[in-house]
């Protein structure tokens, strides 16, 4: 995130706020001493836009902007009370006076502004188009003639609407996605970082058919928080302070915490490598940090630019990172030193062993096959085998691989090339190996098999 982009965001925005508050300013609104009498600060969202707003398991709404609004309560003094409605209840809620403040990805517009107050933008994002594997849509130009699908009441149905497109309405994002992936349209105009992380989570269980994320995007546009006029004393306020987490970098390390992936010590803990997904101007970017604990410093950092990064681990020697582009192997004394692509398709599954890395990626060349393939460490290919369907969990120990497949598990010697298979019953979840026993994971048991009598046909 860049100061000086928000910054004249800000200043960009604050002008046309003015202009807006000059004709349409109403009693709508509350002050910091209505706020503060009152105890709480009730937002409206529609928690259906991860990583901004996410309705858990659990019930809890949880994302980027509650953790902002949690921490303006904070400094204000009162507690965050969350209503949820759909996303196109969410303004009309807050003009009307019944929220205080619409917080639910919302895009500060021209058209917005003359019935709402927005506080400075703490964020740039863009719209992005996503498309099934395969579309003949490669860029924005080939939307012409073709029929896409955009949430309710947001600037991407407003967008689309105004440049002639035609347009399919869903309430939620998630009925956006199924009607894509169902084919009742063409593509899905939704914001950016909420496309990634969606279209993640569809790819790690549809990885014979997954989503892609075009590299150009429909539009770009401001996040801000939403209020009714006559709000302005609370809006500088709450301006005041999202100033101060913009400059101390706490906003960005919020995007950080949202997307952190993972981290492994170095042989001895001399180094900690730390991979994350970072916001920057309004769209992903991965970023590898090498740390070293006795100084307290970063030795320096390996930025992935728009490969997004999934997982890492060491070796012994270097760092290996599975990103959304590719496969690099990152060095302790700096840089990266190789690098493996995957072509189209990204890996469903991926397992780390001593000296090496293995990758499931739905074959290119048979359909409904699925290609493992075993890379050294210059990440060159020393094995590669296909198998039918998908690979759903993949764990290594010592020279053997083993795959979790649709009724059975298959053992891959990584250097020899021979393979062993079990059949099992059930359908577990997941697959773990160590010291002599194959545990097969259920979701309500876990089964202990012993590695040599399941697989009597290896070494």
């Amino acid at each position: 995130m860049k100061k000086k982009i928000i910054s004249a965001i800000a200043l960009v925005s604050a002008v046309i706020l003015t202009l807006g508050c000059a004709t349409g300013c109403g009693k709508k609104g509350k002050t910091v001493d209505d706020i503060k009498k009152a105890g709480e600060l009730v937002i409206a969202t529609s928690p259906d836009f991860p990583p901004f707003e996410e309705l858990k398991s659990n019930g809890a709404v949880e994302g980027i902007e509650i953790d902002i609004m949690n921490i303006i309560c904070e400094k204000l003094g009162v507690t965050l009370k969350i209503e949820q409605m759909d996303f196109d209840s969410v303004l009309p809620g807050v003009q009307a006076g019944k929220y205080d403040v619409g917080v639910s990805g919302i895009s500060v517009t021209e058209k917005r502004q003359k019935n709402t107050l927005f506080t400075d933008p703490y964020c740039l994002a863009a719209q992005a188009i996503v498309v099934t594997d395969g579309s003949s849509i490669k860029s924005k130009a080939d939307l012409t003639g073709k029929t896409i699908a955009v949430q309710t009441g947001t600037t991407a149905e407003t967008y689309c609407m105004e440049q002639g497109y035609t347009v399919n309405s869903y309430a939620a994002n998630n009925d956006a996605e199924s009607a894509l992936t169902s084919g009742k349209v063409d593509a899905w105009v939704i914001d950016d970082l909420t496309a990634a992380d969606m279209v993640a989570v569809y790819n790690a269980d549809n990885s014979d058919s997954p989503l892609v994320i075009l590299d150009e995007a429909m539009t770009t546009e401001p996040y801000a928080f939403a209020f009714a006029f006559g709000s302005e004393e609370l809006v500088k306020e709450i301006n005041g302070i999202i100033d101060g987490l913009v400059a101390d970098g706490t906003i960005a390390q919020i995007f950080k915490d949202k997307y952190a992936v993972s981290a492994d010590f170095s042989s001895g803990g001399t180094l900690l490598y730390i991979t994350s997904i970072d916001e920057r101007d309004g769209s992903l970017s991965g970023e590898i940090s090498v740390y070293d604990p006795r100084e307290g410093s970063t030795v320096y950092t390996v930025d992935t630019g728009t490969a997004v990064v999934a997982d890492a681990a060491f070796d012994g020697s270097t760092l290996t990172a599975v990103t959304s582009r590719s496969l690099l192997r990152v060095s302790p004394s700096g840089g990266m030193t190789a690098e493996y692509g995957y072509g189209s398709f990204v890996p469903s599954t991926w397992c780390f062993g001593d000296g090496y890395s293995v990758i499931a990626v739905t074959s290119e060349k048979v359909s409904g096959q699925s290609d493992i393939v075993v890379l050294g460490d210059t990440l060159g290919e020393e094995q590669s085998i296909s198998v039918t369907g998908e690979v759903k969990r993949m764990c290594s120990s010592g020279d053997y691989v083993y795959a979790l497949l649709s009724g059975s598990v298959l053992r891959l010697d990584v250097r020899s090339g021979e393979t062993a298979e079990y059949s099992y019953t059930g359908s577990p979840c997941d697959i773990h190996v160590g010291n002599g026993t194959l545990w097969l994971c259920y979701y309500s048991q876990s089964m202990a098999l012993s590695e040599q009598d399941v697989f009597s046909g290896g070494r």
